[in-house]
């Protein structure tokens, strides 16, 4: 590995929301250099081997059983002892045990003490226990490794809120403030929101503001277009990428800069079919709607190449998995892995729309869909 020279703020660390730590623009904050660095040439990483993994088992393939039939598979979650819990939008959640098999649903729907209405995220905690994010609500419900109700509490919303994280039973947010100008660059924050709904930050990282100050509303993004991603890992590290091209950072969890990860690799280009399809599935959802105009504005805005990262997750051995447009095939996804200390130590091929949702240095749990277009879950070995 080399030594830095990526830069990254580290404003906020340890500071509570209410310093104000996150507004505005980028001049003023406190920047520090990450303290390690690691690359690879577009030579490198046509040479990556490719990694074995053995699928153990799947679960939910088919959607034969009724606790199976998602539209979608929305949340997972993997806990010790491979215990996985599936989630699906507007609806409750349902836990299958170490060997696949159906254990029972999560709480009910609901709007009451220990129940949910949109399960944004889901997580189990050190102890086998489970808590999800209600958007409906925007609050926590806990449950104890028997499935029962333990607490519920109310963390109310923000207008910065851009996603949230409960990996390891830590309730994790990701704050993005407006701007006076769209795209212009602002100091994100991740914060720790404790049990009683506290929030506290503690680490920022200069990201694109995604809608003008004061306003809650996003605009129609053109497609293909980039999002940042991330993903929580040991220790409350936060692996973070911006998405348009090979870059990964990694925060640790005072919020340091500890690692920039950095490649050449050859993007795929957007085509003209490819924006026409877009833009038709586009129109075919908003018939009879208003939406239009913006729709067709935002595709004549489409960029040159597809994200470079698309996703990231980060397994409990320190591992970075990341996925994006290079190397594609029709029918898998590629996803290439990363050692804790930033060394591209090769890739995996996994099914079509395949997400990387958890694991450790043994085991990974992947959720993807059928040759029939049905989602399921399955653990491969490593």
């Amino acid at each position: 590995m080399t030594r830095t020279l990526g830069l990254a703020s580290v404003c906020g660390v340890g500071v509570a929301l209410a310093s104000g730590c996150g507004g505005g623009g980028a001049a003023g904050r406190a920047e520090a250099a990450f303290l390690d660095s690691a690359s690879f040439t577009r030579a490198e990483y046509a040479a990556a081997p490719r990694l074995p993994l053995t699928r153990l088992y799947s679960i939910c393939e088919g959607g034969r059983t009724p606790e199976c039939q998602f539209r979608s598979i929305s949340e997972a979650a993997l806990a010790a002892g491979r215990r996985v819990l599936l989630s699906q939008v507007g609806a409750v959640a349902q836990e299958f045990d170490s060997t696949g098999r159906w254990s029972g649903p999560l709480g009910r729907l609901g709007a009451g003490p220990g129940e949910y209405r949109r399960a944004m995220a889901v997580g189990f905690d050190s102890a086998g226990g489970v808590a999800v994010f209600d958007q409906m609500g925007f609050r926590v419900v806990r449950f104890d490794d028997h499935r029962r109700v333990a607490w519920t509490v109310n963390v109310g919303f923000v207008p910065e809120f851009n996603g949230v994280s409960l990996k390891g039973g830590r309730v994790v947010e990701w704050l993005v403030p407006g701007s006076d100008t769209l795209g212009s660059i602002v100091a994100s924050q991740f914060v720790l929101v404790d049990s009683a709904g506290r929030r506290e930050a503690f680490a920022s990282v200069p990201t694109k503001a995604v809608r003008a100050r004061g306003s809650d509303l996003m605009p129609v993004p053109p497609p293909f277009t980039a999002h940042p991603v991330w993903d929580v890992g040991p220790g409350l590290s936060v692996v973070f990428s911006p998405g348009d091209r090979v870059r990964i950072e990694r925060y640790g969890g005072g919020g340091v800069a500890e690692l920039l990860i950095e490649g050449d690799v050859a993007l795929r280009e957007v085509t003209p079919a490819e924006v026409a399809e877009h833009l038709d599935r586009g129109l075919r959802r908003l018939e009879g709607m208003p939406g239009e105009a913006q729709l067709r504005e935002a595709a004549r805005h489409a960029p040159a190449f597809h994200p470079a990262i698309t996703r990231v997750a980060v397994l409990a051995d320190g591992s970075i998995w990341a996925t994006g447009s290079p190397a594609s095939e029709s029918d898998s996804t590629r996803y290439d892995v990363f050692s804790r200390d930033g060394r591209l130590a090769g890739f995996v091929m996994l099914p079509a729309e395949a997400r990387v949702i958890d694991g450790d240095a043994t085991i990974v749990l992947v959720t993807a869909v059928d040759s029939a277009g049905a989602p399921f879950a399955a653990l491969y070995r490593r």
